[in-house]
């Protein structure tokens, strides 16, 4: 009987444990949510990786690459991070970062839409006035957006 019980109470344990190990796996990943996070994480695994490979490559010529890799990796993320940022800051947004996430539907959709207008207006034969008014309106339109999602955070 008494091994029945220690046996179960292992099962238990054990059950424990893994649901613990599933929790901080969670954790981990609900941690890295935004894009910046996530070039961090990448940035810094690879210093980290090539600091505890250095040492041990004898080789002077391989040992060159690998710094620099670590040299220009690391830049490259960075550059390319605000590149996106500068030319589609939108994209670095999703869903969760929103209160509603119809607020992200509908702030995405508007900015699709006013991109669509912008070109369309400036293309089109009207006075530059009503061209300037046209957009004015569409923006103040994606204003209200952007405001309403303030107020939420």
């Amino acid at each position: 009987m008494k091994n029945q019980t220690s046996g179960i109470e292992e099962k238990e344990s054990l059950t424990e444990k893994n649901s613990e190990k599933e929790n901080n796996r969670a954790d981990i990943v609900s941690a890295v949510t935004g894009p910046l996070k996530m070039i961090a994480v990448f940035a810094t695994s690879s210093e980290v990786i090539g600091t505890l490979v250095v040492p041990f490559i004898n080789d002077s010529r391989n040992q060159l690459v690998l710094i620099s890799f670590l040299i220009v990796y690391p830049a490259f993320l960075t550059s390319l991070f605000f590149f996106v940022l500068y030319n589609k800051n939108h994209v670095l947004y999703g869903p969760s970062d929103f209160t509603d996430q119809d607020d992200f539907l509908e702030l995405t959709l508007k900015k699709n839409e006013f991109v669509k207008i912008a070109k369309q207006t400036l293309r089109s034969e009207k006075n530059d006035e009503d061209k300037i008014r046209y957009l004015g309106k569409a923006i103040d339109d994606i204003e209200k957006l952007q405001d309403k999602y303030k107020r939420y955070n």
